[in-house]
């Protein structure tokens, strides 16, 4: 399933500090249903670690051109949406790479 990245279940591992059991079964149950909610400590933990942005097809060209730009360089357009995401989410850019 394309959807599900391949090193989710990894995540999901170190989400719980190594309880194959629990991991187990949220892998078993997603399976099934096509969904995983997490709920409590879990998604409290994980919200710490993540962060997340919406991104449009206009802010991935404005990454791309951005990029282009600033440093003389072509991004891919997978790569733009990480950048737009990053910007949106007041990460800083330059010549190091993308850092809170």
């Amino acid at each position: 399933n394309i959807q599900v990245p391949y090193n989710f279940e990894r995540l999901l591992f170190y989400l719980t500090d190594g309880n194959h059991d629990i991991v187990r079964d949220w892998m078993e149950k997603m399976e099934k249903t096509q969904k995983l909610d997490l709920k409590g400590e879990w998604l409290t933990k994980i919200q710490s670690e993540f962060s997340s942005a919406r991104i449009t097809d206009d802010e991935m060209c404005q990454a791309l051109r951005k990029v282009r730009e600033q440093f003389n360089y072509f991004i891919d357009p997978n790569t733009a949406v990480a950048v737009a995401a990053a910007d949106k989410l007041n990460y800083n850019l330059d010549e190091e790479g993308i850092y809170p």
